[in-house]
């Protein structure tokens, strides 16, 4: 009675282990499935039927000359079974085909680490090409993380580990421009850190910019980037006697540049690009003589008439006077000030003799 009670709950918590299989193999995530599947197996007492410590016994004897079955072998196949349904039970339908043809259970297990774990050459370089080409770009640290962590592993489940500081120098060269300070100052601080810890420390970093900025730091790098970038177009007016736009430069010291400005408009007709004396449309206006040809350039006393006429004061005020420092000046009428004073003595004028007031 014991022995039967033993066997259904054998039998129980194996049929709860088919049925409750989160992941399944496929061509990209061997390594994630053996974790999986290498614990399971233990626990059902069918690794070594797997990692070829319980070999088959020979199928038959030879009693008193005559072939007899084997009753180990028998008792050996029946397990191997179990194990052949776990196994399959854990393949997806794209990497089923890879086991049919086997009879065992290892030799299912050896066909597919074949295949999946395959520790050649070419398969070593381009996972190494694949982690030094591997960039954050706009993903998450996070996201980034797992992808660089996945490639690690495999190379490790091929045999071929990477060293903790092969690991962080490409975890750090991969976070890219954006995390420039960070992985300077990180390395400065600590040399010698893990990738996990190097990789909590860049998703911390991040957290604490986006709280600060409200998006990724290289996206508000290059928003602040795009707003102080200078102007460099040329402008370019209609007409033949119209001077182009050419942007000033001032240099800097020591190489670092300059700025770009632009200049004060038309006094005109207040585009910028050029000056009264070069404007179109003065041209135009003042263009009128009896032959009906138009003037290559206005005189000063055209330009200066032009922009008095164009000039509209809105205001009836009298005109502000410059303060000079002066404690006193002196103006010819007192309505232009607000406090006025008499002034007796004598006053010198430029290259003259002093004189009296």
């Amino acid at each position: 009675m014991t022995s039967s009670s033993s066997e259904a709950s054998q039998i129980s918590k194996f049929n709860s282990a088919l049925n409750s299989l989160p992941i399944h193999l496929s061509p990209t995530n061997y390594l994630v499935w053996l974790n999986q599947m290498t614990p399971l197996f233990e626990y059902h007492e069918l690794y070594g039927h797997i990692d070829g410590s319980l070999p088959p016994p020979v199928e038959s004897t030879i009693v008193d000359g005559k072939s007899t079955p084997n009753p180990e072998y028998k008792a050996w196949k029946s397990v191997d079974q179990k194990a052949i349904i776990l196994l399959h039970n854990s393949l997806s339908e794209e990497v089923f085909p890879d086991v049919v043809g086997y009879s065992t259970a290892r030799e299912k297990w050896l066909a597919l680490a074949a295949i999946y774990s395959d520790s050649s050459i070419e398969r070593v370089q381009n996972l190494k090409d694949q982690l030094n080409s591997i960039t954050k770009g706009t993903q998450s640290v996070a996201e980034f993380g797992r992808r660089f962590k996945a490639l690690v592993d495999q190379l490790a489940a091929i045999g071929h580990p990477m060293s903790e500081t092969d690991k962080t120098h490409s975890y750090y060269r991969g976070l890219g421009p954006s995390f420039e300070n960070f992985s300077i100052a990180l390395k400065a601080a600590q040399p010698n850190i893990s990738l996990r810890e190097l990789q909590a420390r860049a998703e911390n970093s991040e957290i604490f910019s986006r709280s600060i900025h409200g998006t990724q730091p290289s996206v508000a790098f290059s928003a602040q980037a795009n707003r102080t970038s200078p102007n460099r177009t040329n402008y370019r007016g209609k007409g033949s006697n119209r001077a182009p736009y050419r942007g000033n430069f001032r240099g800097g010291r020591g190489g670092r540049g300059g700025r770009f400005y632009q200049p004060d408009p038309c006094q005109w007709c207040g585009k910028p690009g050029h000056k009264a004396s070069n404007c179109y449309n003065l041209l135009n206006q003042t263009a009128s003589n009896s032959s009906g040809v138009l003037k290559s350039k206005p005189t000063e006393e055209q330009v200066a008439q032009a922009f008095k006429a164009k000039c509209q004061v809105q205001d009836s005020k009298p005109d502000w006077y410059v303060d000079s420092g002066a404690t006193d000046h002196m103006v010819g009428s007192s309505s232009q000030t607000n406090t006025t004073a008499s002034f007796s003595g004598s006053c010198v004028e430029e290259n003259s003799s002093p004189w009296s007031m």
